[in-house]
């Protein structure tokens, strides 16, 4: 597992940019009435949209991100 680990690489998240673009995607999910229940997830989505990153996960947080802001998902 630590090999595996080792083998990934590691990008900086955060910043201004980022903070702003969560919020808008926090906002937009409200407005459709969703409410999403981590801030964590809505930032990680945010990074992988920004980014074009396909997501895995085991989450239906992130099931609103895919149908409604366009995160690429790839469900466990």
């Amino acid at each position: 597992a630590r090999a595996l680990l080792e083998s990934l690489s590691v990008e900086p998240v955060g910043g201004h940019a980022l903070a702003v673009e969560a919020a808008q995607h926090y906002r937009s999910l409200r407005a459709s009435g969703i409410t999403v229940r981590s801030s964590l997830d809505v930032l990680i989505a945010s990074f992988c949209i920004d980014r074009g990153y396909a997501l895995l996960h085991r989450d239906r947080d992130f099931e609103a991100f895919e149908r409604l802001r366009g995160l690429r998902g790839w469900p466990h």
